[in-house]
């Protein structure tokens, strides 16, 4: 006797739609897996994007603040040397009109005018000819003025012209200025 064989049986003997409705839950099951690590991956990647957004903040905010902490010092140094070159300057101009002020006081109505010159510029450590020449140099113009007013103190006899050529033939409105700028506060021209 010959049996024949069944065909491939897919469900093992077991009820066909028992079957179905196993694999239905267990397809269900997979998606429902698959979801939850997609929503799980997609939580990571936040928290990773969170995680660097946040560190991009902290490096923009330290870096702002060091750049604060830098201008303030180049600001806090500038001033330093700001301060420290106007007292600079305040102390070579006080030193240069003790010279003046001890240059007129020794020196008589009729002095003559080279040695009042001579002595201006030994005072602000120059030579007399620096200070006739034609040198352009803030401190060499410095002492020049102050040179200027002695003379023009201890010689009110002379004119503006007569003075400017003791100082190398200047101007008589160069000798006006260099008097205007050394006179001291509410004296007069």
């Amino acid at each position: 006797m010959f049996v024949e064989r069944e065909e491939h049986d897919p469900y093992r003997g077991l009820n066909p739609s028992f079957v179905k409705r196993v694999l239905e839950k267990r397809r269900e099951a997979a998606r429902l897996a698959n979801a939850m690590a997609r929503t799980e991956e997609k939580r990571r990647r936040m928290e990773a994007i969170e995680a660097e957004i946040a560190a991009r903040a902290k490096a923009k905010r330290e870096h702002s603040n060091e750049m604060r902490r830098r201008r303030a010092g180049a600001q806090r140094r500038m001033e330093e040397k700001r301060s420290l070159k106007l007292e600079e300057k305040s102390l070579r101009a006080a030193a240069m009109r003790r010279a003046l002020d001890e240059a007129a006081a020794q020196m008589e109505h009729k002095h003559p005018v080279k040695p009042i010159i001579q002595r201006v510029a030994e005072e602000c450590g120059f030579d007399a000819l620096d200070l006739i020449g034609p040198s352009r140099k803030r401190p060499v113009i410095a002492a020049r003025f102050l040179a200027i007013r002695a003379v023009a103190d201890a010689r009110p006899d002379l004119s503006r012209y007569q003075i400017g050529q003791y100082f190398g033939g200047r101007d008589p409105t160069t000798i006006l200025h260099a008097m205007e700028q050394t006179r001291a506060p509410g004296q007069l021209r």
